[in-house]
């Protein structure tokens, strides 16, 4: 995606994506989303544009 352009008027804009999942199991909703951003951010840490798995969270 970051290789990626889009047209937005006379300018060309670029953007990257980082994502943070999370397999939640029995685990309560909210904590699932908890990890899940916490992956997210982690993800922004190491580079941004890529995925992150709240399992990979130490």
């Amino acid at each position: 995606m970051e290789d990626e352009s889009f047209a937005a008027g006379n300018e060309n804009i670029h953007i990257s994506m980082t994502f943070g999942v999370c397999q939640g199991g029995e685990m309560p909703v909210d904590e699932v989303i908890r990890r899940a951003d916490q992956a997210m951010y982690r993800g922004k840490h190491l580079g941004r544009n890529r995925v992150e798995k709240c399992n990979d969270l130490r």
